[in-house]
């Protein structure tokens, strides 16, 4: 008879997730576009570009667009919703960031999870707005159909036409 002898470390090339996640830096208060690694990284785009399980932190310089040095607060005013399918983690860190949808833009809510574990932390959620009478019409600051978890966040003045004006499905929240 035959013997194969598989080494421990073998069977982890061949595993479904990535062996090792990375960390992206958004570097600009913009929407969307940019590069990513890179000084014009935006949110939008960090999305984009992370692999899943990827960290992405925000370091935007002072100097930016949307930043109040009275209060700190850095805005990323957004023009859609951003969407996210796959295991990620979001983490303002110790910046005050706060993803807002403008007034008097299209309707959207600011984060729709379809699917993964997303894990958003200190990070300020305001401004999703949905009133078109839809049944879809909940979740107008986090739409949950995958498997968010929220940590140390704000999520206030979302307007919701249906009900669940922040976070939809809140009792498969984690916070």
């Amino acid at each position: 008879t035959s013997r194969r002898i598989v080494a421990p470390g073998i069977a982890l090339l061949f595993s479904a997730g990535p062996l090792f996640a990375a960390t992206i830096t958004v570097t600009s208060s913009a929407d969307a576009g940019g590069s990513c690694p890179g000084a014009t990284c935006s949110l939008r785009q960090a999305i984009a570009t992370a692999a899943p399980g990827d960290t992405i932190f925000f370091d935007i310089p002072t100097s930016a667009d949307f930043y109040n040095a009275a209060t700190q607060v850095f805005s990323v005013p957004l023009g859609s919703e951003l969407a996210i399918g796959k295991n990620l983690t979001i983490d303002g860190g110790a910046n005050k960031i706060v993803l807002i949808r403008p007034s008097g833009l299209p309707q959207f809510r600011i984060f729709n999870v379809t699917s993964g574990t997303v894990t958003i932390a200190r990070l300020t959620i305001t401004g999703g707005f949905l009133s078109s009478g839809a049944a879809s019409d909940v979740g107008a600051g986090v739409q949950n159909a995958g498997n968010p978890m929220l940590s140390a966040c704000t999520v206030s003045y979302n307007n919701a036409g249906n009900g669940a004006c922040s976070v939809s499905k809140p009792s498969s929240i984690w916070l």
